[in-house]
């Protein structure tokens, strides 16, 4: 039926014609109860004539159309005993399509019957289901054929204005208010699954990581234990501001080295934006971020960096409550301020740093994020340090590598990780 139907769209109309005219014509002897000569008794019965030896129907014959071997030429039918172009009892019936498709027309036979059209919603339009196929009656037309799929209707510009904070992402509509996927704006993704008046419940924790190191002649393992700061966040594509003002061209470089290998690593993504005014990073927001990284700032005027601390410390608390991470480093050259940064910041209270250049780094906690990849002992290239503190090791104040072997005493750190909790 499906061959038919595409020869007839397809313009052999002649095809259906004569597929027609033969079924009726099938249909009309085989209503007959004739022996094998056509005869019954000798005689036909009421309303049929004795054309060579057949009881046949005048009145609807092609090959005895009106008169024994009468016949109608080409695609003509016979009706009520005469040669027709068209065929009484065809209607077209029109069949919706998709807003937008064209309208298929479709063939009914007088003894036939369709089931109604069934509707699914299409892309911009309604999409017609095939229907089922007529019931020819007893000697009657062929019944109908099922209706076609029509096409689709066009989609037209997607607007979301049924609520304010319906809004479109990733082509489609959605509540930002409620939506895990899209918490308060598009892409902002819920690890817990949770979202409710544009936030994620269950948020997850902040961190704030420094690193006595100053990344300009870095090994791998003080390479990995960069990137796997910066990388804490969970998201796919980290979306890290970096703050270089008064670093040198080495230390950026270096930074920048250690950042594209830990993403092959860990199969991850990021996208780098790299501030030299330090007034931007007031506007730091964790919608925009996911990590704000601080290089070594060697070349800063005396007594600035304590004070970008002040102006930055409510912008970075704010940060780290909603999730991002923080990540500082210092080599403790330059003025020697770095630790006033990072004092400011309540990262760590450190007084100052010891050079630890050519020695020995041991991981102290390597159950921590931070430690992943790390060889322990490892060696201090140049330009790295240790913190002095005061402060003492915890759970959620992890001492990572230190200037002493765990079996001996905690030490001197060379890389903090503090943990704050949402």
């Amino acid at each position: 039926m499906t061959f038919f139907y595409r020869l007839w769209r397809g313009g052999q109309l002649s095809l259906r014609r004569q597929f027609l005219r033969h079924i009726i014509s099938s249909l009309s002897l085989y209503a007959l109860s004739c022996s094998s000569s056509g005869l019954v008794g000798g005689e036909c019965a009421a309303g049929y004539t004795n054309c060579d030896g057949w009881c046949v129907d005048l009145s609807s014959e092609v090959d005895h159309c009106g008169a024994c071997d009468s016949p109608c030429v080409g695609e003509q039918v016979c009706q009520s005993g005469a040669c027709s172009d068209e065929m009484e009892g065809v209607q077209e019936t029109p069949r919706r399509g998709g807003s937008g498709g064209q309208v298929e027309t479709l063939p009914r036979g007088s003894g036939g019957s369709f089931e109604p059209v069934q509707e699914m919603p299409g892309s911009g339009g309604f999409l017609p289901v095939t229907g089922t196929g007529g019931v020819a009656g007893w000697g009657g037309a062929l019944g109908g054929m099922g209706g076609q799929i029509g096409p689709g209707g066009s989609g037209g510009s997607l607007v979301c204005n049924s609520s304010p904070l319906v809004t479109e992402c990733a082509g489609s509509c959605v509540d930002v208010s409620s939506d895990p996927l899209h918490c308060g704006f598009c892409g902002n993704y819920c690890p817990s699954g949770l979202c409710a008046s544009v936030a994620c419940l269950g948020a997850t924790s902040g961190h704030m990581v420094a690193i006595c190191d100053s990344l300009g002649n870095v090994g791998p393992s003080g390479r990995r234990l960069f990137s796997n700061s910066v990388f804490l966040s969970g998201e796919n594509l980290v979306r890290i501001l970096a703050y270089g003002e008064y670093s040198s061209p080495s230390v950026i470089d270096a930074a920048r080295g250690a950042l594209a290998d830990g993403a092959i690593l860990k199969g991850r993504a990021y996208a780098l934006t790299e501030s030299y005014d330090a007034a931007e990073v007031l506007d730091l927001q964790r919608q925009d971020y996911d990590a704000f990284v601080v290089y070594d700032q060697p070349l800063a005027p005396p007594g600035n960096l304590a004070t970008l601390a002040t102006n930055w410390s409510s912008t970075v608390e704010d940060f780290v409550e909603e999730g991002g991470v923080v990540v500082v480093t210092t080599g403790g050259g330059g003025q020697g301020e770095m630790q006033d940064l990072i004092s400011g910041l309540n990262i760590l209270s450190t007084s100052g740093t010891t050079d630890h250049t050519g020695q020995s780094y041991y991981l102290q906690s390597p159950g921590d994020a931070l430690a992943l990849g790390v060889f322990s002992p490892y060696l201090a290239t140049e330009t790295s340090c240790t913190f002095n503190t005061s402060d003492s090791p915890s759970g959620l104040n992890v001492f990572v590598t230190s200037d002493i072997h765990p079996n001996i005493a905690v030490g001197n750190p060379g890389a903090i990780h503090r943990i704050i909790l949402p």
